[in-house]
C-alpha cells in the first residue's frame, strides 16, 4: 500500500496516558509495513528527534503536564483554565484551526493529500471533521475509544457525530461505544490491541507489589488499600505505586506511615511498563463509574504477572476480562476478609508467571497485530 498514515493524538508516549499507550500499540505494528507518522503535542519549543513523530507545542500539554504533575495549587487552577478553555472553545473550529499545532497536521496534508488519518483523541477527531473538508482525498478513520467530553451534549453531540459518520470511511470503537454512533454501518468494533510479549524470567529474591497507572479521589481512590497495607502488613513485600492524578498528597501521607510502601509519582511509559514487567504481584483497582475500561489492564496481563483486582460491584468490567487469566484474584473492596484474602493470594503467588503463548492464545483479539489486521483490511473495503 502506497499510501501514507498519520496518527493524531493529544498525548503520546513517553508521557503516559491510555490513549497513547495504546495508540502505540498499533503505530508499532503498522510501522512494520507503513510509512506513519505521528502528530502529537509537546510542552516544549520544536519537535524531536524521534522518527516520524511530530511534537508541537501546545497550551494543551501545558495544560495537561499541570493537572498530572503539578503542585496541588497548580493541578487546581488549571483544571480550571481547561474548563474554562473547553467551553470557549467547543464551537470556535475557526480559532483551532490557527493552532500550530493543526498547521503542522495541514502541512502533512498538503504534501500528502491521499494519507490515511488516524485520530485518535476527542479534540483531533472533532477537528479532522474540517480537515475532511480541507483534504477530501484523505481517507478519514477515527479510533474512538471514550463518549465525547461532558461539555459536548445535546444537539451538538449529534451534529458532530453525524459530521463524524459522514465524513470517514470506518469508525473504529471499542466494545462498551458500539451503539454511540446510532448503528452505522461504518462502525468497526475491536477490543483494547494491547496485549504484547512483555513477560520476563521472575526473580526469586525480589517480592514487589506494584500499582501503575492514574488515581483520582473520587474515581479511584487507594486510601482503602494503603490502610490495608498499613494494619495488616504482608511479610517481607515492598509496595511501590507509579501514579499520576490527585491523589499525590494522599500517597505521601501514606509513605510516611507505612515502611515498605514508596510512591514514585509519575514516569514515562517505559519506566511504567518495565516496572509491571519486573513486578512480583500487580495491583489493580477498579473505577467507582463502571463503565469504563481502564486499557492499564491489559499491560498488566501483557506481562504474566499475578494480579489482584480490587473492585467496588459486581459490574465492574475488569471482572469479564480476569476470568480468562488464570493467575489473577478479583476481591470486593466491601470484603470483610479483604486483607487475608489479598496477603494470602500475594504470599502463595508472588513471582509465578504465565507464558505469553497462554496468555496470546486466550487474549488473540486483544493483540494489536489481530487490529491491525483488521483496519488493514477495513482500508481495502468501498467507504459505506
Amino acid at each position: 500500500m502506497d499510501q501514507k498514515i498519520v496518527v493524531l493524538i493529544k498525548n503520546y508516549p513517553p508521557d503516559i496516558t491510555a490513549s497513547g499507550n495504546l495508540a502505540k500499540k498499533i503505530v508499532d505494528v503498522l510501522a512494520k509495513t507503513h510509512d506513519v507518522t505521528v502528530i502529537t503535542h509537546a510542552q516544549d519549543e520544536g519537535t524531536s528527534n524521534e522518527k516520524n513523530i511530530v511534537r508541537v507545542k501546545s497550551f494543551d500539554r501545558v495544560i495537561f503536564e499541570k493537572i498530572n504533575h503539578g503542585s496541588a495549587m497548580e493541578r487546581f487552577v488549571f483544571r480550571v483554565v481547561n474548563r474554562i478553555k473547553n467551553r470557549i472553545l467547543k464551537s470556535l473550529v475557526s480559532q483551532k484551526a490557527g493552532m500550530k499545532y493543526l498547521k503542522e497536521v495541514r502541512t502533512f496534508l498538503t504534501q500528502t493529500p491521499d494519507a490515511i488519518v488516524l485520530p485518535f483523541t476527542f479534540d483531533e477527531i472533532h477537528d479532522s471533521i474540517a480537515l475532511k473538508a480541507e483534504f477530501p482525498r484523505i481517507k478519514l478513520i477515527p479510533y474512538v475509544l471514550e463518549v465525547f467530553p461532558v461539555f459536548v451534549q445535546g444537539q451538538e453531540k449529534e451534529r458532530i457525530l453525524n459530521d463524524l459518520i459522514n465524513s470517514s470511511h470506518r469508525i473504529f470503537v471499542l466494545p462498551y461505544l458500539k451503539d454511540y454512533f446510532n448503528g452505522s454501518s461504518k462502525v468497526v468494533v475491536t477490543e483494547h490491541p494491547m496485549v504484547v510479549d512483555n513477560t520476563r524470567p521472575a526473580n526469586p529474591d525480589l517480592f514487589d507489589c506494584v500499582y501503575v497507572g492514574g488515581l483520582d479521589v473520587t474515581i479511584r481512590n487507594p486510601v482503602f488499600f494503603l490502610e490495608l497495607l498499613r494494619d495488616h502488613p504482608v511479610a517481607n513485600m515492598a509496595t511501590h505505586f507509579y501514579s499520576y492524578g490527585n491523589c499525590q498528597g494522599i500517597l505521601a501521607e501514606f509513605a510516611k506511615q507505612i515502611p515498605s510502601f514508596t510512591s514514585h509519582g509519575p514516569v514515562s511509559s517505559d519506566i511504567a511498563q518495565s516496572v509491571l514487567s519486573s513486578a512480583s504481584l500487580i495491583v489493580t483497582i477498579g473505577n467507582k463509574n463502571s463503565d469504563l475500561v481502564p486499557s492499564k489492564l491489559f499491560d498488566c496481563i501483557s506481562t504474566g504477572n499475578p494480579i489482584v483486582h480490587f473492585y467496588y460491584d459486581e459490574k465492574d468490567p475488569y471482572l469479564g476480562y480476569l476470568k480468562n487469566y488464570p493467575l489473577s484474584v478479583c476481591l470486593p473492596i466491601s470484603s470483610r476478609d479483604l486483607a487475608a484474602r489479598f496477603s494470602d493470594f500475594a504470599l502463595s503467588h508472588r513471582n509465578q508467571k504465565l507464558p505469553f503463548t497462554l496468555i496470546r492464545e486466550k487474549f488473540e483479539i486483544f493483540t494489536p497485530e489481530h487490529v491491525v489486521e483488521v483496519l488493514l483490511k477495513e482500508l481495502e473495503g468501498e467507504a459505506r
